[in-house]
């Protein structure tokens, strides 16, 4: 019985012998001994990880632009015109255009859209003139969809509302300068006119009519 204790506490000591010397701790290690290195990638500084509200930020605009996405067209939609004026306007990007300021009729039927874009408080404000069949609008009647860029909306005709209707504007630029430009000059050969008086040749007759001399 001691032999096999002895035995037992021997293979003890053995066993934690091998793994002090299997796993060396060196504060400084010797020349040609290589430690194993923590490979994990370490993360881009000034980074920070996406937060809950980032999360529900991101999740917000994915269900706004499939909303904006599955719009249906204007043409198709039963609502009012009541509902469609004052509605903000959005392209499928979700970018905004600007807001429907009114709807332009005929035959009692909608054929046009007016948008409004930009100004504050009403002034500065420019009006733009679509046609309703490339309107569509959301299920919740909340925005009206338009298949534009920002860009395309503003080069959009430009229309100004005078005695009850919509009329396009006339650009400025393309119209005539309000004063004439200067004739040209003229290419006769004639010389110019001087004031000053010029003797005539000798042995010219006068222009000036004289009295005959009397004869003696």
């Amino acid at each position: 019985m001691k032999n096999k204790l002895m035995l037992g506490a021997a293979t003890i000591v053995a066993v934690s012998y091998a793994a002090v010397i299997a796993v060396p701790v060196y504060a400084d290690p010797p020349a040609g001994i290589i430690l194993a290195q923590d490979r994990t990638a370490p993360g881009t500084p000034g980074t920070k990880p996406p937060t809950a509200a980032d999360r529900r930020a991101e999740d917000a605009m994915r269900e706004r632009t499939a909303r904006l996405q599955a719009a249906q067209p204007l043409a198709q939609a039963n609502v009012s015109a009541d509902a469609v004026i004052g509605t903000e306007v959005r392209n499928t990007q979700d970018q905004k255009l600007g807001s429907v300021k009114d709807l332009v009729m005929t035959d009692g039927k909608i054929v046009g859209l007016i948008l409004a874009r930009g100004g504050v408080l009403g002034m500065g404000t420019s009006y733009h003139q679509i046609d309703s069949a490339h309107a569509k609008i959301t299920a919740d009647v909340k925005t009206v969809v338009l298949d534009l860029a920002d860009e395309q909306a503003k080069a959009l005709p430009k229309v100004e509302y005078k005695d009850g209707k919509w009329a396009q504007v006339i650009d400025d630029k393309a119209s005539p300068p309000s004063t004439a430009p200067a004739a040209p000059p003229s290419r006769s050969t004639a010389p110019p006119a001087t004031d000053k008086k010029i003797d005539p040749p000798a042995g010219t007759p006068s222009d000036k009519t004289e009295p005959p001399a009397k004869s003696q």
